[in-house]
């Protein structure tokens, strides 16, 4: 985590919403997340994922999703949200662009590059208009291809530029990405839904104990 200090006056302060996005209030990540692309029933990569289409049983599912949980979500995306929600609390654009860079060369996410991009520049069209120069700059940063605008730093950003809870979004991002790979082999290959249904459940618990976890450790601080 950086070390750099910063006064109070140079802190983002929250962004006031778009007439688009009058659902994200604070506390509502579900009105935030369903701007980005999620839904009750899906999230917006899991549809670009092809490792998804060999995925075409339940045991083949489990397996998916618990290499993914473990490999992935927990240890890498995570803990990505936290640091770009920290790095946008503090005005820290170049260390959001140089954690931007590093994940590039993360070999857990090689698989999952081309849509984590496509879908954070999807999401980042949302933030276009807004006048945060913090925001503006990140998206300079991404137009002039010296960032990537991965979707778990873009989801991390939002979390901060609209005041939400970390905690909350934390949990939540992992129970909806578990809930739409489910969800996306389920229609792809007719998998019996509550099979599926109880496969996202059973995985959800331990991405909540990670969560405190985190918040537990010396080294996952929340910006002030």
């Amino acid at each position: 985590m950086s070390s750099i200090r910063v006064n109070k006056p140079d802190m983002i302060r929250p962004a006031t919403a778009l007439p688009s996005e009058t659902n994200a209030s604070a506390g509502e990540l579900r009105g935030l997340l369903q701007q980005l692309g999620a839904t009750d029933e899906n999230f917006a990569f899991t549809g670009v994922f092809p490792e998804l289409q060999e995925v075409n049983s339940v045991p083949a599912l489990k397996k998916f999703l618990l290499d993914y949980q473990t490999q992935v979500l927990i240890p890498v995306e995570l803990l990505a949200i936290h640091r770009a929600y920290n790095h946008t609390l503090r005005n820290e654009c170049r260390e959001l662009v140089a954690l931007d860079r590093t994940l590039a060369d993360e070999a857990r996410l090689k698989n999952f590059a081309g849509a984590s991009k496509r879908v954070g520049h999807i999401h980042l069209r949302r933030f276009r208009p807004m006048r945060e120069r913090f925001v503006q700059r990140y998206l300079h940063a991404v137009d002039a291809g010296e960032a990537n605008g991965w979707h778990t730093l873009v989801y991390g950003m939002s979390i901060a530029v609209y005041s939400l809870p970390l905690r909350q979004g934390l949990n939540f991002y992992a129970e909806q990405v578990l809930k739409g790979f489910a969800f996306t082999a389920t229609l792809a290959h007719r998998l019996p839904k509550t099979a599926t249904d109880e496969l996202w459940r059973e995985l959800s618990p331990s991405c909540a104990a990670a969560v405190e976890q985190f918040f537990a450790s010396q080294t996952f601080q929340i910006a002030r």
